[in-house]
């Protein structure tokens, strides 16, 4: 009895093209270009979203950052009061402990600690002075602004001659 109800599984699994269950199998349904979110396949899930733009910085913001990135590398940049004070004077800033303006010193030191000890950056206090990144970031969207408009004046004047 078993030796015929497999048999008679062969037989009909031949007739209705079973052959097709052994190989390889069927390559997957390509999707359309005209509606990607659909499948074919009703067991596929296709999750269809739009894109997001990637955030996106101010010009002037980059311009900014720029400026202050150049500023703190170039040679020309702001020097600190002391040392403005002394390049100036005619002595020179001499060499050794006696170009040194021990007052500055004190004041730089003391200004240093004060913020340390409140937890604030104290490194600031040894840069050079300067206008630091939001007044760049001001400057640039003045600039901007100033060029956007001299453009709307420019064209507003181009369209009144035109007009006459």
């Amino acid at each position: 009895m078993l030796v015929a109800s497999a048999v008679l599984l062969m037989v009909s699994g031949a007739a209705s093209g079973g052959d097709a269950a052994y190989g390889p199998p069927a390559p997957a349904p390509t999707r359309t270009a005209a509606d990607p979110c659909k499948s074919p396949d009703s067991r596929d899930i296709v999750v269809c979203a739009e894109r997001k733009q990637a955030l996106r910085l101010e010009p002037d913001i980059v311009n900014a950052q720029r400026q202050a990135e150049q500023a703190q590398r170039s040679a020309t940049a702001t020097m600190p009061a002391a040392q403005a004070s002394c390049s100036a004077s005619p002595q020179g800033c001499g060499t050794g402990l006696a170009g040194l303006d021990l007052a500055n010193v004190a004041i730089v030191v003391a200004t240093s600690a004060v913020k340390a000890a409140r937890g604030e950056d104290w490194t600031k206090v040894l840069k050079p002075g300067g206008p630091d990144e939001y007044q760049l970031y001001l400057k640039a969207k003045k600039e901007r602004e100033t060029r956007e408009q001299e453009a709307r004046d420019a064209a507003a004047i181009k369209a009144v001659k035109a007009r006459r």
